[in-house]
């Protein structure tokens, strides 16, 4: 996946004309937010900036909807408008898909936090996992119903699968690099991190190589990247790598968190 500025422009790009630039560049940012949030382990901070990711969204659908430009946003009244709008008058996504989601969101957001749980249990981080993958999707569906006109169909498709991909906290983005956070990961291991963090964009050798912080470009080439190549774990030709299906899988099942 891009990292944060690369992935705004392109979503500005694929809705922001539709949803107003104002609006779908506040959500954008709230939503990058969100992500260092999570990656911080700050649960309860990436719940909240959720909230602020619904208020920025409903104002840009509202803007759609209506032509009006609103400052502020009633969000339940808001979410109830679009659910009475005719049924012909715009796509279902519009009128109720994305507006359920968003209730739920704005739920965790405003309520969860304020709560103490009897059980003792503290949800704050399944919570921020719902945030994230929530506001994804919503991303996602926008891009698929927008693009259209802004982004050819496979350039949308990138970002869509983009952004439901799985992220993973050993990975970080910072100064135009991208950085693996366990520094005792063998090189192999690094390298399908990083690609795994890039899916399904393919990635320049070089890139790969300088993330990594191998010393050797002729010997990563060779022992890392073509010995991954003839494992079939990802594809490697013309000075560029992407990660196959089993190599999806590898990284999955031995770095993604299941909790």
């Amino acid at each position: 996946m891009a990292d944060s500025s690369e992935l705004s422009v392109d979503l500005v790009k694929a809705f922001g004309k539709t949803l107003g630039q104002v609006y779908a560049t506040a959500m954008l940012s709230h939503f990058a937010g969100m992500r260092l949030a999570y990656f911080a382990r700050d649960w309860e901070s990436c719940s909240t900036k959720g909230g602020k990711f619904v208020e920025a969204l409903l104002k840009g659908i509202h803007f759609f909807t209506t032509g009006n430009r609103p400052k502020r946003i009633n969000v339940g009244a808001e979410i109830d408008r679009l659910a009475n709008l005719p049924k012909d008058s715009f796509n279902d996504s519009i009128r109720l898909l994305i507006p359920r989601v968003s209730r739920s969101l704005y739920h965790i957001a405003s309520d969860r936090g304020a709560r103490h749980d009897i059980t003792g249990f503290d949800p704050s981080r399944m919570d921020a996992q719902m945030t994230i993958a929530s506001a994804s999707f919503i991303l996602a569906e926008l891009v698929r119903l927008f693009h259209p006109g802004n982004l050819s169909s496979d350039e949308a498709q990138t970002i869509a699968d983009g952004l439901v991909q799985r992220r993973i906290p050993l990975v970080t983005a910072v100064f135009d690099v991208k950085r693996v956070l366990n520094p005792k990961l063998e090189y192999s291991d690094k390298a399908m991190l990083l690609l795994y963090d890039s899916y399904p964009k393919p990635v320049r050798v070089t890139d790969l190589f300088n993330w990594s912080e191998h010393r050797n470009i002729t010997d990563f080439k060779r022992k890392i990247l073509q010995k991954l190549h003839d494992q079939k774990l990802i594809e490697y030709r013309d000075n560029l790598c992407v990660l196959l299906e089993p190599g999806l899988r590898y990284v999955d099942q031995n770095f993604i968190p299941n909790k």
